[in-house]
C-alpha cells in the first residue's frame, strides 16, 4: 500500500513547477506555488533537497550538437560470477563509460554499464574478449542513438493529488510521442573551459553554481577558469543546445524508492511507441524514456527507467503480462546497496580534438589495459 508524505500543497506545487522549469526564479516560484517571500521559497527548496525529495540542477548534453563524428551511448547488460569490485574495476579501465549500475542477482550477479561510445564494435570487441575469457558469462549490447526523455512525478492534477501507483491500462491508446533525436552539430570549437564546464554540468559539481566550479577546478584540476570565463562558456553552450538544465525530482524520499530498469518491444514501432509514453503518463513516478537496439539481433525496444514507489513494482509484471502486443520484454531490478556498486562519471572529453572538433575514443588502449588485468588474473593463484 502507499505511505502518506508529509508534503503540503505548497511543497508539491513548489517540485511541480521545478521540474516542469528548472529556469524558474525564486519570484516566480513562490507566486505560483501561493508563498507570500521568495526567500522562504529558497529555504523550501534546501529542505526538500535535505529530505531527498529532489536534486540538482545538472545540465545533460547532446550528443549531436556536441562533436562533428557520431556519438551514441553502448549499454551493456553484463552476467558474471566473478566479484563486483573486480568487474567494476575492469571496466573502469573503460574511462568513457557514464553509469554502472548493479542489479538484483538471479542465477549470476548482473551489471548494467553505460558508455558514451564513437565506435560500438570496437567497444563490442572488448566484451567479446571476457566472454571468450570467461570473465563474463553473458552479455546483450543495445545502442542508444535517442535522447533520454525526462519525465518527472505528478504530484498534483486538476485538484487532486496523483496516484503513486498509476494504472497500466490503455496502454496501447494513441498518445503524443516526442522527438528524441539529437540536433545537429554546432559548428563551433570547443575550448578547454567549455569542455570542463560540460563535464562539470552534466554531474552537478557545486550544484551548477560557476563560483563553486572555478575553485573546484582549481583545487582539483589545477586550471584556472575565471567566473566572467565561465559565465561566458555557459552561455555559449546554452545558446548552441549543447547543454540542457534538469532537476531529479523524486516521487518520495529517494532512499526510499524502488528502481527498475523496463524494455518492452512490439511487432509494429507505433506500439511501441504507445507502450513506452503512456507508460506512467501523468502518474507520481519518475521515469527516463527512450530505445534501444540490439546490437546482435538489431530488435528496437522502447525502455523505461523508473524510480518509484516500491508499491508499483506488486502487479506490475503481472499487469504487463496481459498485452499480446507486447512480444518481449526485459525487466531489471536496481540494487540500491551497497553504494559503492553504484558508479557514476561525467562525459570524458580529454580526447576532444579542437582541429577537427571530433571526439575518438582509444580502445586498443582500452584492450590492451583490461587484457593486462585479465592475464593477471588468470595466473593468480
Amino acid at each position: 500500500m502507499e505511505t502518506e508524505d508529509n508534503l503540503t500543497l505548497k511543497r508539491k506545487l513548489v517540485l511541480q513547477y521545478l521540474e516542469t522549469n528548472p529556469n524558474i526564479t525564486n519570484d516566480e516560484l513562490a507566486a505560483l506555488s501561493m508563498y507570500k517571500n521568495p526567500v522562504y521559497v529558497s529555504a523550501v527548496k534546501k529542505r526538500l533537497e535535505k529530505e531527498g525529495y529532489v536534486s540538482g540542477p545538472y545540465y545533460d548534453v547532446d550528443l549531436g550538437t556536441f562533436t562533428k563524428n557520431r556519438l551514441t551511448r553502448l549499454i551493456a547488460v553484463l552476467m558474471f560470477r566473478k566479484d563486483y569490485a573486480f568487474i567494476i574495476d575492469l571496466l573502469k579501465k573503460i574511462d568513457c563509460f557514464v553509469t554502472l549500475y548493479p542489479v538484483f542477482e538471479q542465477s549470476f550477479k548482473m551489471l548494467i554499464a553505460s558508455f558514451v561510445c564513437s565506435n560500438e564494435q570496437r567497444l563490442k570487441r572488448i566484451f567479446d574478449y571476457l566472454l571468450n575469457q570467461g570473465i563474463l558469462v553473458h552479455c546483450d549490447l543495445y545502442l542508444q542513438e535517442s535522447a533520454w526523455y525526462l519525465r518527472n512525478p505528478l504530484f498534483y492534477d486538476r485538484g487532486k493529488p496523483v496516484s503513486m501507483t498509476p494504472s497500466l491500462e490503455g496502454l496501447l491508446r494513441e498518445t503524443e510521442v516526442p522527438d528524441l533525436s539529437h540536433g545537429p552539430f554546432c559548428g563551433m570549437t570547443l575550448d578547454t573551459c567549455d569542455l570542463s564546464l560540460i563535464e562539470d554540468l552534466f554531474i552537478g559539481i557545486g550544484g551548477c553554481n560557476l563560483r563553486k566550479i572555478s575553485q573546484y577546478e582549481r583545487k582539483k584540476e589545477g586550471l584556472f577558469f575565471t567566473y566572467s570565463e565561465l559565465k561566458l562558456s555557459l552561455r555559449k553552450l546554452l545558446e548552441h543546445r549543447i547543454i540542457s538544465k534538469y532537476y531529479n525530482v523524486y516521487p518520495i524520499p529517494r532512499e526510499r524508492c524502488s528502481r527498475f530498469l523496463l524494455l518492452m518491444r512490439s511487432s509494429e514501432k507505433e506500439k511501441t511507441d504507445r507502450l513506452l509514453f503512456n507508460f506512467g503518463k501523468n502518474a507520481r513516478i519518475q521515469e527516463r524514456l527512450t530505445y534501444w537496439t540490439s546490437l546482435s539481433g538489431k530488435e528496437v525496444y522502447g525502455v523505461v527507467q523508473c524510480v518509484c514507489h516500491p508499491s508499483f513494482l506488486i502487479k506490475l509484471l503481472q499487469d504487463l503480462d496481459k498485452y499480446t502486443e507486447i512480444e518481449d520484454k526485459k525487466f531489471y531490478f536496481l540494487r540500491s546497496f551497497p553504494a559503492s556498486y553504484w558508479v557514476m562519471q561525467s562525459i570524458v572529453t580529454k580526447y576532444y580534438d579542437s582541429r577537427t572538433c571530433t571526439l575518438y575514443y582509444p580502445y586498443e588502449k582500452y584492450e590492451e589495459e583490461i587484457k593486462k588485468v585479465v592475464e593477471l588474473e588468470t595466473v593468480t593463484p
